[in-house]
């Protein structure tokens, strides 16, 4: 906008528009280090309304800003009031001097009204499309991972058998064999299965419940509140099951009683971890190693002494390659420079929202005092975050489902009923040996 044109450019009165408060200290605040770095404005804190007003700025638009805002609006302010204001921004009213007078109406309306307007549709296109759920009725959801993985098992078992279980392969030659014929029938002994098999089928469970997590479940540790299966049931069916495939290998080595099916469990499923390192899945290698490196298992000195050299040097590679440096440094750069399609250690991120959610105020104090202004540099570490979390959502796995051995073996409801059941588990005992 030039000076002669400028000269023309009348706003309405903040009276009659509230979006026509010029920006000051007591309202909004903006990042001077971070604007200098990216060469333009950048948002420290501010009023629900002006930061409502940048959104829908007439001259610029910041797509990052956008996607920040929609991702974490909810941790202050509710989606009524959001959309409240939207419409309030786009009823642009004219000001006093252009009612009279042809050209400087013109004017403002392609310099203002008509770029806000644009604005408003924009941010109401984004929202429908990236958050859809917010104009969702509420549904009722099953408050227990069990219930969940028990449709979906009755599912399988269906399909399975109309199928005629042709499907047991992953894309590709399946490795998947059937030796020892005592045992083949039955899809609880782990050890009559394929390693790769069992780290693909692995993946293809986590990868379906680590792709229905929403952004709207990490804002405001969702996954901690008392209603948390109402805000979060995507997260927490994630977590819950990693704690119980931990815990149900775990048991599953500590109840077998004889040392050379011990050892050919232990064996076998530091081979399972070597496959789940192939397939770039952490979060499933993580569960593996801390089955592994759990007191109960690792106090099995005689057992451990027996496996090959070559799989104690695997897993402690992998222990390290997990574990290793500050704050999963080197997982995280594991994470990164792996190819897709990955699945992220997804506790290292709760860990991240956990530290930004209480490591920083909700609120700024307003160097003029008055109403504290929302501190949206937590949002944009958050919104971060979960753009990282997003950002592996997107390319998926291409690996045929097994439901028998999915149900079978490394499903969650059957981990969690085998981690219950009382007594000796028969669930990975074929007396066989694995090849050193």
């Amino acid at each position: 906008m030039d000076r002669v044109e400028f000269s023309l450019f009348h706003p309405p009165s903040r009276r009659e528009y509230r979006f026509a408060t010029p920006d000051s200290e007591a309202n909004i605040l903006f990042d001077e280090k971070e604007s200098e770095a990216r060469g333009f404005r950048v948002v420290k804190a501010g009023t629900l309304e002006k930061l409502v007003e940048l959104l829908t700025h007439p001259q610029h638009t910041d797509t990052e800003y956008l996607r920040h805002f929609l991702t974490t609006y909810r941790s202050f302010c509710d989606s009524e009031r959001l959309l409240e204001l939207l419409l309030e921004r786009y009823d642009v009213p004219d000001a006093e001097a252009v009612r009279h007078d042809a050209k400087q109406a013109r004017f403002f309306h392609k310099q203002y009204r008509s770029p806000v307007r644009l604005r408003v549709i924009n941010v109401l296109k984004q929202w429908v499309e990236k958050h859809f759920y917010d104009f969702q009725a509420p549904q009722a959801r099953p408050s227990d991972p069990v219930v969940v993985s028990r449709q979906e098992m009755r599912r399988r078992w269906y399909v399975s058998a109309r199928t005629g279980h042709n499907r047991h392969g992953s894309a590709g030659t399946s490795p998947w064999h059937r030796a020892h014929g005592r045992h083949s029938r039955s899809f609880r002994h782990l050890l009559n299965f394929h390693p790769q098999e069992v780290a693909r089928q692995m993946t293809i469970i986590e990868f379906h419940l680590y792709k229905r997590i929403w952004p709207s479940e990490l804002v405001g540790l969702m996954w901690t509140r008392r209603d948390k299966w109402q805000h979060a049931p995507n997260v927490l069916n994630m977590t819950v099951r990693s704690t119980l495939v931990t815990r149900w290998l775990t048991r599953c080595i500590v109840e077998t009683a004889n040392l050379n099916e011990r050892v050919d469990l232990i064996s076998m499923i530091v081979e399972i971890l070597k496959e789940l390192r192939s397939l770039n899945n952490f979060n499933g290698m993580m569960e593996v190693v801390s089955a592994l490196n759990s007191a109960a298992v690792r106090r099995l000195n005689h057992a451990w002494a027996e496996v090959n050299p070559r799989r104690r040097a695997l897993f402690d590679e992998c222990v390290e390659q997990l574990m290793g440096g500050t704050n999963y440094s080197r997982l995280r750069q594991a994470i990164e420079h792996a190819p897709a399609p990955k699945i992220p250690f997804f506790g290292m991120y709760l860990t991240d929202m956990t530290f930004i959610e209480e490591g920083s105020s909700d609120t700024i104090p307003s160097p003029l005092g008055g109403v504290p202004l929302i501190n949206f540099s937590k949002r944009r570490l958050l919104a971060r975050t979960t753009g990282t979390i997003q950002q592996y959502q997107n390319q998926q796995y291409v690996l045929a489902e097994w439901p028998l051995l999915q149900v079978g073996v490394v499903s969650p409801a059957v981990c969690f009923l085998l981690w219950l059941s009382p007594g000796p588990w028969r669930t990975c005992f074929p007396s066989r040996r694995l090849p050193p």
